[in-house]
C-alpha cells in the first residue's frame, strides 16, 4: 500500500509547477519505523505560470512561491487535465483522467470505485484535512472522500484565502501537536475571476499615479479585451496580479508556520495551479 500512495504521489508531482522535499527525510524500504513525511498539496485557482516571476514574469507578483521554487523541483512542462476547477483536483487527487474519474465539469461528481489519495494515506496513519475556497469543490463533487475534515462552509460562491488558511492553521496546529503525519490539501480561490484584491495589492503594479477603479469588470476576461481601453487593461492585468500577490502572501503564513512547528524539514508541498486564465 505504501508503493501505491507514493505512486499517487508521483503523479502529483507530475501535475506540479513545483514540490519541495527534503532528501534525508524521505522515508526508505529500511526505515519503516520513523515517522513518514507530511504532505501538503498547495493548490491556487486560476493562475497562469507566466504571471510568476520563477517562470520569468518581470514583475514580482510572488515572492514567498519564489524562494520556494529556489529550493525545489520546478516543472517548466505541465499541462492542466482540464480547463475546470473540478475536474483539474479530482484528477490531482486521483491520477486519473476526468473521463476516468467521472468528474468532467464542475458540477459533477467523483465516481464511488476511485482510490484517492486522502483515502490512501488514511490507511496509512495520515490526518487528512482539506480547507478550499470556491464552491466548485465543495462537498457536491464528492471529493472530500477520505479527509477527516472537509471544510467548504463558504459566505457564498468563495471565500479569501486569508480565511481559508485561518481555518487551516488551527487544524495545522492541532494535527502538530498529535504528532501525527498529515496530508493537507490547501486551496486558494483569488487569483479566479472577478479580479477585486485588497486595493494596496492591485495598486503596487499600476503605473505610478494611477488609481484602482470603484467597480468591477463585466464579463469573461477574454471577451472584449481587444475593445477595452489600454488603461482599462493595464488596471485588468494588475488587479489580476495583486490576487496572486494577495494568495502569495497566505503561502508565506503557511511557510512561516510550518518552520516555527518544526515541520518544515519533513514536509513534502507540491504547489499547483488547476488551469490557467483566458
Amino acid at each position: 500500500m505504501q508503493a501505491s500512495w507514493f505512486g499517487i504521489l508521483a503523479a502529483l508531482c507530475v501535475a506540479a509547477l513545483g514540490c519541495k522535499s527534503d532528501p534525508s527525510r524521505e522515508v526508505r524500504p529500511s526505515a519503516q519505523a520513523e515517522r513518514p513525511p507530511n504532505v501538503i498539496l498547495l493548490s491556487i485557482d486560476t493562475l497562469r505560470a507566466d504571471h510568476l516571476p520563477m517562470y520569468g514574469y518581470e514583475r514580482d507578483t510572488s515572492p514567498n512561491l519564489a524562494a520556494l521554487a529556489k529550493d525545489a523541483v520546478l516543472f517548466e512542462q505541465a499541462f492542466a487535465a482540464h480547463t475546470n476547477t473540478a475536474p483539474s483536483h479530482a484528477s490531482m487527487l486521483t491520477g486519473l483522467y476526468p473521463l476516468v474519474h467521472g468528474v468532467r465539469r464542475n458540477g459533477m461528481e467523483l465516481r464511488q470505485d476511485v482510490a484517492t489519495l486522502p483515502v490512501i494515506l488514511k490507511k496509512q496513519g495520515y490526518a487528512t484535512g482539506a480547507f478550499v475556497s470556491g464552491w466548485t469543490l465543495q462537498k457536491h463533487t464528492k471529493i472530500q472522500r477520505g479527509f477527516d475534515e472537509y471544510e467548504d462552509h463558504l459566505p457564498k460562491y468563495e471565500r479569501t484565502g486569508d480565511a481559508t488558511y485561518d481555518l487551516a492553521r488551527d487544524w495545522l496546529r492541532k494535527t502538530v501537536k498529535r504528532q501525527e503525519p498529515f496530508f493537507l490539501f490547501l486551496h486558494f480561490f483569488d487569483p479566479h475571476y472577478v479580479y477585486w484584491p485588497p486595493v494596496h495589492y492591485a495598486q503596487r503594479f499600476l503605473p505610478a499615479g494611477a488609481k484602482v477603479g470603484k467597480g468591477g469588470f463585466r464579463g469573461i476576461p477574454g471577451y472584449g479585451w481587444r475593445r477595452m481601453p489600454k488603461a482599462q487593461q493595464r488596471e485588468f492585468v494588475a488587479r489580476y496580479d495583486g490576487e496572486i500577490a494577495f494568495a502569495d502572501a497566505q503561502v508565506g503564513r503557511l511557510l512561516t508556520d510550518l518552520e516555527s512547528l518544526g515541520e518544515d524539514s519533513r514536509t513534502i508541498i507540491v504547489f499547483v495551479s488547476d488551469h490557467g486564465e483566458t
